[in-house]
């Protein structure tokens, strides 16, 4: 397979499973607002936190962004100029609502996004190779998922517990994690195996070119 049939199969694979991550997301965020006002009406108030949600979303658009970057340097482009264009948005949001960066590790998610971002704008700018680019994706949801893994050994010491309830591997290395976050890990660690292989083949005709010639 040529490596440019490669790249366009591995964009419709991981947009694929990036639209449906942020459709179910949505989904999910809908029917539980729903359930949380159903119990309102009974007398049972709940205080939901966001940060699960925008969690998923922040995954599946990674997912998109990879896919789009992938597909042709155009695209590369003009989702780059979107990247940036919805963090300025996020900015103005959050930094007005002063939620966002009251939480543990969200501030460290959005310097995340900044930095690959910018780093991806650099490389598209400086005719980078756009395999190279979508790499900065799955090492985005890697570092997501680092700090979820950070955010809850926070919990526990302020907490002063060892172990948090319920006492699963999971919740513990990962709180309030379900199994499909361990399937959006796995999915991203293939994406990140995938980019690799194409990088390699992408370096060797590179080097086989310039021996040619």
């Amino acid at each position: 397979m040529k490596p440019t049939t490669e790249r366009r199969w591995l964009s419709l694979f991981v947009g694929a499973i990036g639209l449906v991550i942020t459709s179910w997301a949505f989904i999910w965020w809908i029917r539980l607002n729903e359930r949380i006002a159903s119990l309102a009406k009974e007398g049972f108030f709940i205080d939901l936190s966001p940060d699960q949600f925008q969690l998923e979303v922040r995954v599946g658009f990674a997912f998109v962004f990879a896919a789009a970057i992938s597909w042709s340097r155009g695209a590369a482009g003009k989702w780059l100029v979107a990247a940036v264009t919805w963090l300025g948005i996020v900015d103005l949001i959050y930094l007005a609502s002063n939620v966002f960066f009251g939480r543990i590790h969200q501030p460290f998610a959005h310097v995340a996004a900044v930095t690959f971002i910018l780093a991806g704008a650099v490389i598209w700018w400086r005719d980078g190779s756009q395999v190279l680019i979508s790499s900065l994706a799955p090492l985005y949801l890697l570092t997501n998922y680092f700090l979820w893994y950070r955010d809850t050994q926070h919990i526990k010491e302020a907490a002063g517990v060892p172990v948090l309830y319920p006492p699963t591997f999971l919740n513990n290395a990962l709180y309030g994690a379900e199994w499909w976050h361990v399937l959006y890990l796995s999915l991203s660690l293939i994406m990140m195996v995938w980019i690799v292989r194409l990088i390699v083949i992408e370096r060797r005709d590179k080097a086989v070119s310039l021996s040619i010639e």
